[in-house]
């Protein structure tokens, strides 16, 4: 019986494919994995990429088999255009997230030249005050004397 084994590489992070075949082995009376590495796991498509002497893709001559070339461009072709618009869709809520924040910024500009108005305003007036006060201090001090 043969089936396919996945077996996940730490120091590179690739998923290699092996067949796996059971046989019997006659001296140690049990049976015996043979295995023989068919290729590794594209991360990207998920799909079988040959590798090895046996698993290598033929050379193709530039006019045989163009539908295959086609269909693997279409393939990639797709696949970047996802990418392409998920990126297109980051910056538009990038440029609206942006829009949202430069609105919110102008409104505080605008509220602190407001506030700082107040401010002068309420510094002029207690000047005044104070002004006031020393004077209407200095007219009660002439009386008691």
């Amino acid at each position: 019986m043969s089936c396919i084994v996945k077996a996940y590489d730490k120091k590179t992070g690739n998923t290699y494919l092996y067949e796996s075949v059971s046989r019997w082995d006659p001296e140690k009376k049990r049976p015996s994995p043979l295995r023989r590495c068919i290729g590794k796991l594209d991360p990207v498509t998920g799909q079988l990429v040959p590798t090895g002497k046996r698993g290598r893709p033929k050379k193709a001559k530039p006019d045989a088999s163009e539908s295959s070339v086609d269909g693997a461009h279409s393939k990639d072709a797709a696949a970047l255009q996802r990418q392409l618009s998920d990126a297109q869709n980051r910056i538009r809520r990038g440029e609206s997230q942006y829009k949202t924040l430069e609105a919110k910024n102008k409104a505080l500009e605008a509220e602190n030249q407001r506030l700082k108005s107040n401010l002068r305003a309420c510094r002029s007036s207690l000047a005044a005050l104070k002004r006031a006060f020393n004077s209407h201090c200095a007219v009660l001090e002439g009386t008691q004397s």
